[in-house]
């Protein structure tokens, strides 16, 4: 299919959109005075969306003249760019930023551009950086989230994928202009000699050969606080290069580099006393980390998913900062004074003071083959422990009568807060202490990879339901046929999210009574092609966001099923057969709150009405629908059609 790119917007068309950003749901004729400002301002963006769009929301956070005015006659516009004369817009925009997020922004320089990065991962990288100014009654963690989120309401961050975010290439240049003194990116040896002398914060991204002398040579930079080493070294000289960082660079607040030839962790990381982020890249295997890692008191989170630690020392327990550990199994080997205890071999000791390690901790049991190798009761008695996640990594299926007896036997303490279940074997899902009288904390519960599970229910016994129960979800169940007997607003009536993927075999859900989930605002059912709808798919009031990918022949549910979602604000619509009609009526009476509208993928859709309501919609992509034969747009420029609020977004399979 053809890609169009675009140039800039015609005025009349660019004016409405700087409206949207600049105004939002408030009416311009309301500001008289700001629209003839409003019009100085855009004839200084060029006709450019993506400065129209950070400008725009800027303007929006005051709707006063004098802070319009302010903004119209900045000295900032008179700076000149070698390559683009819309980059002004942008810095400006920057400069009205709290210092803390400029803080936050300018730090992002760090990646290279088109750098996809996770939003949980940066949020980590900031709070150890003590980029956050705390309020004792919210969690840090929180308010940097936050910090996140403004970022990216004002178009600094664009979002991607689901988890994956990015920075605009405009926005990247301005980032470098702003931090050009304290961070540096290493892309080849050269750049070795152009790195400012007082950097603070580093990256090596580069697939060229760097030295290890070379390497070495970046402790001179006493400042570091940040070291992001994306390349993979051999095993020779990055053990030494490492040994030599730990001795110099002990300001060194942000560590993340591969290891994937390094057979122990050098003992020097003790010296690394202020480091609040590691990031252990590469799948290796350590015997155990040496007991001065837990001399890390301000050590925050230890990523390293992809790693095996076969023991973790026994004073594990002191790193009394630790909020997130990620490894991809790990014993412990428990002495006399530890604080906390995890597991030895086959057998649980004692698990304690987990929630000093993260609050959503994800517990691993390796080897758990039979009740015989467990502790049973010690779960029972751990009110410290509030998340839990059981994954027997044995692979033999002659043990899955045994592991079903561990199961039975588990009993976790009812203070239990997240419960996450992967590859159960049993083909229901319903141990005796499953039921919402032992559970009654339980706010977030995970069903993933129970290849042979067939359904999901509870004891037919009288039962209030699990009333704390926020958060559900089901993912890659690939038997699992039957979840209506759990589905049940009696049964989860506090329920807000609900998430079921990948169930390819999933016929009944029972859809038809989720009108009775009084609370719910997500709903989510992606790769489950079998569910029947035959009965319908009712909807409360308070959705706030829908998304039904490719889960069969909905026809008989829309457009019926999007009637009176009064607070839905994001609905995806994706790979769904039989519906060839969605009347105008849903946009214009139904959805008044909607911001985000995909359409895709569908085969038969031909008609989609009331164009103009569509136009008022912020985010809009509509792809894939061959047979569609009407959807008349009010704006279009030449052979480019756009929707109103997508004029840099790119069509496909929409006739012109």
């Amino acid at each position: 299919m053809d890609c169009f790119p675009l140039e800039g917007l015609t005025e009349d068309i660019f004016w409405e959109f700087f409206i949207v950003q600049a105004f939002g749901t408030e009416s311009s004729s309301n500001y008289p005075d700001l629209e003839d400002i409003g019009r100085s301002i855009i004839l200084k963006l060029k006709g450019s969306p993506l400065a129209a769009k950070t400008i725009g929301r800027l303007l929006r956070t005051n709707l006063h003249a004098s802070h319009w005015n302010n903004i119209l006659h900045s000295e900032l516009w008179k700076l000149e760019q070698e390559r683009t004369d819309i980059l002004p817009a942008l810095r400006l925009s920057y400069m009205y930023l709290l210092p803390h997020l400029k803080r936050c922004f300018s730090f992002c320089a760090l990646y290279p551009k088109d750098y996809r990065f996770e939003k949980d991962t940066l949020v980590d990288i900031w709070l150890a950086e003590g980029f956050v100014e705390h309020a004792s009654s919210i969690p840090a963690v929180a308010v940097v989230q936050q910090y996140f989120e403004e970022l990216l309401s004002r178009s600094f961050f664009q979002k991607v994928t689901r988890n994956k975010y990015v920075i605009h290439d405009l926005m990247h240049d301005m980032a470098q202009l702003v931090s050009q003194d304290e961070c540096f990116i290493i892309r080849n040896a050269d750049d070795l000699r152009t790195i400012p002398p007082n950097v603070r914060h580093l990256s090596i991204f580069t697939k060229r050969y760097i030295g290890c002398l070379d390497l070495m040579g970046l402790c001179r930079y006493k400042k570091l606080r940040t070291l992001l080493c994306s390349k993979a070294f051999s095993k020779g000289e990055f053990a030494s290069v490492l040994g030599s960082w730990f001795k110099e660079l002990q300001h060194i607040r942000v560590l993340s580099c591969s290891l994937p030839m390094i057979e122990d962790v050098p003992e020097g990381i003790s010296n690394l006393k202020l480091v609040g982020y590691i990031c252990f890249s590469g799948q290796r295997t350590f015997s155990i980390l040496p007991s001065s890692f837990c001399c890390l008191y301000n050590l925050q989170t230890l990523d390293a998913s992809a790693c095996v630690f076969r023991s973790l020392p026994c004073d594990f327990g002191n790193l009394i900062s630790l909020r997130k550990f990620r490894a991809k199994n790990f014993s412990y080997l428990p002495g006399e004074d530890s604080r906390m205890q995890f597991l030895r071999g086959k057998r649980i000791k004692v698990l304690k003071y987990i929630n000093q390690i993260q609050g959503n901790l994800l517990v691993k049991l390796p080897g758990l083959k039979s009740k015989k190798n467990i502790d049973l009761a010690v779960l029972k008695k751990e009110n410290d422990l509030y998340s839990l996640h059981i994954s027997p990594l044995a692979e033999d299926a002659s043990y899955e009568q045994e592991q079903l007896e561990v199961y039975e036997n588990l009993h976790p303490h009812p203070d239990l807060q997240h419960l996450e279940v992967t590859g159960y074997r049993g083909a229901d899902f319903c141990p005796s202490w499953f039921l919402p009288a032992n559970l009654a904390n339980m706010t977030s519960l995970i069903f993933e990879e129970c290849h042979n599970a067939k359904k999901i229910s509870l004891p037919r016994l009288p039962c209030t339901g699990f009333r704390s129960l926020t958060n559900l979800y089901i993912i890659e169940c690939s038997n699992l046929s039957n979840i209506e007997q759990f589905l049940q607003p009696c049964n989860i009536p506090a329920i807000k999210m609900i998430s079921i993927k990948g169930c390819q075999e999933l016929a009944s859900i029972s859809a038809e009574r989720f009108g009775g989930f009084d609370f719910l605002e997500v709903l989510v059912i992606r790769d489950c092609p079998r569910i029947s709808w035959q009965n319908g798919l009712a909807l409360p009031p308070t959705l706030t966001s829908l998304s039904l990918v490719r889960c069969g022949d909905v026809s008989k549910c829309i457009p019926d099923c999007l009637l009176n979602l009064s607070s839905l604000v994001r609905l995806q619509l994706v790979g769904l057969s039989g519906t060839t009609f969605i009347p105008g009526d849903i946009w214009q009476i139904n959805l008044p709150l909607l911001d985000y509208l995909e359409i895709c993928n569908f085969q038969e859709l031909r008609i989609v009405g009331a164009s103009e309501a569509i136009a008022e919609i912020n985010n809009v992509l509509i792809d894939r629908c061959p047979m569609l034969q009407e959807l008349q747009q009010p704006f279009s420029r030449g052979d480019v059609t756009f929707l109103w609020g997508i004029p840099t977004r790119l069509l496909y399979g929409v006739p012109s």
